[in-house]
């Protein structure tokens, strides 16, 4: 094979050049296409990373309102406790001051029963009083004998006092 009619051929040389301006193209096209994929590449890494770290803080956030969530609810659950605690003492003492207050309406009811029944036991004494008088005056009008009418008026006083 004779490899001088190659050189001589205008084909061969166009070949040559086609392969050499390929291979230039190739090798700066190939340096620009890497340095942009190694950029694209670098800036997606750094959003993935920059979404990790977001998703991170974005989760600590969420255990955080969690925490202060129940926290918050068992300060309720205990403010409910307290509330109810505290509404079943002052039930307790609604009821022992409603019982303070039939008693001492039941006492007020007894001294004014006492106050009436002593009322009527004056009006009765008077009446008996006056009464006894008329049937003294009319025993010491109608009888004659001094005796007997001290008698009388012993047995009267007597009557009254008991």
């Amino acid at each position: 094979m004779s490899y001088t009619h190659l050189l001589t051929d205008p084909s061969f040389w166009i070949l040559i050049s086609f392969i050499l301006f390929f291979l230039t193209v190739c090798k700066k096209g190939y340096k620009t296409v890497m340095a942009t994929l190694t950029e694209y590449r670098e800036t997606i890494l750094k959003q993935i990373n920059e979404a990790e770290a977001l998703r991170e803080e974005a989760y600590q956030m969420l255990r955080s309102e969690e925490k202060k969530n129940e926290e918050a609810f068992a300060r309720l659950k205990d403010e409910e406790q307290m509330a109810v605690n505290q509404i079943s003492q002052e039930k307790d003492v609604l009821k022992s001051k409603i019982k303070l207050l039939r008693k001492h309406y039941a006492l007020l009811e007894i001294e004014k029963e006492r106050e009436i029944t002593e009322q009527a036991r004056t009006e009765i004494e008077k009446s008996m009083i006056d009464l006894a008088e008329k049937e003294i005056v009319k025993f010491l009008k109608s009888s004659g004998s001094t005796e007997i009418k001290s008698n009388f008026i012993k047995k009267q006083i007597e009557g009254i006092t008991s």
